[in-house]
């Protein structure tokens, strides 16, 4: 699975994440939780090697960023306001393998055939520029982008269901698994790619993986958004309530994931190595939420 960003560095047996890293990606994925979703880090006997700290850009609001702009943003710094332009005068082709993708297992799901698929494709390509755009305007300073979020977030809307119509009914619950899936491809691929060289991981496990961690992280998502926790006006005690229910909100999706992991992967090592990923990504986004419970911000 290719993704726009130069792939990460993967896994190794031996070493510790860099601590600078595991922040980036663990700041990138609290931020993108606003809008859906999670990210953070991994541990154990599989590794993830010190990955350049530009790399969480690409998580950070899920969804694609130029990659000119990206190799130009240091650290865990916010998109650079040169993100506020429309992706499409960044790098078209880039962001087009980004979608395509993203999207690769609803292009190949078998109710599709050639005839179909560019008028999916423009209409996905428009949906994902949407989402850019939408989330450059709320990490961004521009006040007429933020002024305007009402009406985008109504494109957006307008724009799902125009691909819902597109597509066959047995594919609809796949396309709303898939449009906020990526920073859950993202770890997908880390994971894959640092695995390659030990035990490579086939396609068909790669889906059955991605869509068991979607399911298995739905009621998370939902508690989180739920709680208030990330809208930083809570009070004090208010948030370490928040923080004990989204806590077990989280602990539940882990188990439940690698629980169900574990009939997928026949492969004793690959299941191992996806348990020391998955528990140090855990315990990265438990500290991040920690923070923002003790008033750390978002």
């Amino acid at each position: 699975m290719m993704l726009p960003a130069p792939p990460f560095g993967g896994m190794q047996m031996l070493g510790v994440r860099g601590m600078a890293v595991s922040a980036a990606l663990t700041f990138g994925a609290v931020v993108w939780w606003a809008s859906r979703g999670t990210n953070p880090a991994a541990e154990g006997s599989a590794q993830v090697r010190g990955t350049p700290a530009s790399h969480a850009d690409a998580s950070m609001t899920n969804t694609w960023v130029a990659p000119a702009v990206r190799e130009d943003v240091a650290g865990v710094a916010l998109m650079d306001e040169a993100t506020a332009e429309d992706p499409r005068s960044a790098s078209d082709a880039s962001f087009q393998d980004y979608v395509e993708d993203k999207y690769r297992f609803l292009f190949t799901a078998s109710a599709h055939s050639t005839r179909g698929v560019d008028p999916l494709r423009d209409a996905l390509l428009e949906r994902e520029r949407l989402v850019t755009r939408i989330n450059t305007a709320r990490q961004g300073n521009d006040e007429r982008e933020k002024e305007a979020l009402p009406v985008r977030e109504e494109e957006l809307a307008a724009a799902d269901r125009r691909i819902a119509n597109m597509l066959p009914a047995a594919d609809i619950a796949l396309y709303d698994a898939l449009k906020d899936s990526h920073i859950e491809q993202f770890q997908l691929e880390d994971y894959a790619q640092g695995i390659s060289n030990v035990a490579p991981l086939k396609d068909a496990d790669r889906r059955a993986i991605l869509f068991s961690k979607l399911t298995s992280r739905q009621r998370f998502r939902q508690v989180l958004d739920q709680s208030g926790l990330m809208r930083g006006d809570l009070p004090a005690a208010q948030r370490q309530s928040a923080l004990a229910t989204v806590t077990r909100a989280l602990t539940d999706a882990r188990e439940s994931f690698l629980q169900e992991a574990r009939q997928q992967l026949t492969d004793d090592e690959q299941f191992s190595l996806l348990a020391n990923y998955e528990n140090g990504e855990y315990r990265a986004e438990l500290e991040k939420l920690r923070g923002i419970a003790a008033g750390g911000g978002s």
